[in-house]
């Protein structure tokens, strides 16, 4: 199953056969390529920001995994279940309003508050149904062969204000690189984008969503939203 349903074709590394999607954010920022005067690598000692960035990521994983994992018959069986794991789990840490201003771009700016409001809501459970499939996915590759997590050295912002936490899924030879972007707002660290073999997943919907804004209106793209969560199952 495509856990990104919109976005274009792309080839994923695959471990036996298995699809390896991002286990995080879950959720979903332009191809923006940042030079060396911006990001650096915290090779030593992690800064305290630092480390509460890689933290969260780590700690989110770990609980949702550790959930869906306990109650594996339970939330294949029913979606819903699922999605509430994940929804309880996951969303707190990731910056929604964030994404979507990122998503429509210029067509968040001419939306209305209660478009905006509705597309939040719609693209939020599309997160949250991806989530679902991209644990799963994980699960029961991570059953047949051992998958292991491992994270490099965080970059930051000069500023500190953004951080880069890097992952890698798999082992050396077929790893797929999932990395977080994340923020700070109000003194805690949220999530505001997440990049697959270094493709944005905010820069995939960006692309469909813009388009279809384009053509027929906001209103038709939050319906879209809304049918194909809907073919997904109860949230």
């Amino acid at each position: 199953m495509n856990a990104f349903p919109n976005a274009p074709a792309r080839s994923i590394p695959m471990l036996n056969g298995a699809r390896l999607w991002p286990v995080l954010m879950a959720c979903a920022i332009g191809m923006v390529s940042y030079g060396n005067d911006v990001w650096g690598a915290e090779s030593r000692s992690p800064s305290t920001s630092a480390a509460q960035a890689q933290l969260l990521v780590e700690d989110t994983t770990s609980r949702v995994l550790a959930a869906m994992s306990r109650d594996r018959e339970a939330v294949q069986a029913e979606s819903a279940l699922a999605s509430q794991v994940v929804q309880s789990i996951v969303m707190p840490n990731v910056d929604l309003k964030r994404i979507s201003q990122l998503v429509l771009g210029k067509h968040w700016r001419k939306a209305t508050k209660d478009q905006q409001e509705r597309f939040m809501a719609a693209f939020g459970a599309q997160l949250v149904r991806t989530y679902v499939i991209a644990v799963t996915d994980y699960l029961t590759v991570s059953d047949k062969i051992g998958v292991e997590i491992s994270y490099l050295p965080v970059n930051m912002s000069k500023d500190k204000k953004k951080a880069l936490v890097r992952s890698r899924i798999g082992k050396s030879s077929t790893h797929v690189s999932i990395d977080y972007r994340l923020h700070r707002v109000n003194d805690t660290w949220k999530v505001y984008d997440v990049l697959v073999e270094g493709v944005s997943i905010v820069s995939t919907y960006r692309k469909s969503y813009a388009e279809a804004a384009i053509k027929r209106g906001i209103d038709h793209v939050i319906e879209r939203i809304a049918v194909q969560n809907r073919k997904f199952g109860p949230a």
